[in-house]
């Protein structure tokens, strides 16, 4: 009998391995299987992928503390940041999308079918080649023109050279500005009162102005003319 041939010719006092004795008496070979390669390779895949991630994903941010700070960014475009003003960006993924915290001055390179946007906490910029300025929810457009919006995904409008715009609640709307030069106080007047629907009445409508202001606070625009000119402006509603 097998088993008990088996157990005669190999046993020994203190020594008897019953694993080979199963084997031996079943017909078993003992067969080997290392996962370890495939440890291995899964651990290397891991690793290459998380530093590719981590490559494409780097961020690059620029700062200015107490004074103004000028930089050029990856495509070329110059920006000028405002004190205490933050750009950052992903110049592998996307150099010409940036991200803003406080106000800066752009001077975008043009770049056919390669727009450059930005994104603010309040407003979201998008343009080709153009000179503009963005300070929170506020937009002024120097040179060319640009796509103002809350977000990227709202619907926002064009805002051209010379145009200033605001988001006022989710929707962005271009500012009024007054400019006179040289002009009488009574077209001035009479401007104003047209366009806050007020009536604006002065003695001295003969003195004329050279100004520039936005169509914000009526009260605001009334002081200012009437500590250039020395004059008192009656509102009455």
């Amino acid at each position: 009998m097998k088993s008990i041939d088996f157990v005669l010719t190999h046993f020994k006092e203190g020594v008897f391995d019953w694993r080979k004795g199963y084997r031996a008496v079943c017909g078993v070979k003992r067969r080997t299987f290392s996962i370890m390669p495939w440890l291995y390779a899964a651990a290397a895949i891991a690793v290459a992928t998380f530093l590719f991630w981590g490559y494409q994903n780097h961020t690059t941010e620029y700062l200015a503390y107490d004074v103004a700070q000028s930089f050029t960014l990856p495509d070329g475009s110059r920006v000028e940041l405002q004190p205490g003003s933050r750009l950052s960006l992903k110049p592998r993924l996307n150099p010409r999308g940036v991200t803003l915290d406080g106000t800066a001055l752009f001077s975008v390179e043009k770049m056919d079918g390669k727009p450059f946007t930005v994104k603010s906490e309040a407003a979201y910029v998008k343009v080709l080649g153009t000179v503009f300025q963005l300070s929170g929810n506020t937009l002024e457009v120097y040179e060319g023109k640009v796509l103002f919006a809350l977000t990227e995904d709202s619907e926002g409008i064009v805002v051209t050279a010379g145009e200033k715009a605001v988001i006022r609640g989710d929707k962005p709307e271009k500012t009024v500005r007054f400019v006179y030069d040289d002009t009488p106080l009574e077209k001035v007047l009479a401007d104003l009162s047209k366009y806050y629907g007020v009536s604006l009445n002065c003695a001295k409508t003969h003195k004329k102005l050279t100004a520039e202001f936005p169509a914000e606070s009526l009260e605001e625009i009334v002081d200012l003319i009437e500590a250039a000119l020395d004059v008192e402006i009656e509102i009455e509603k």
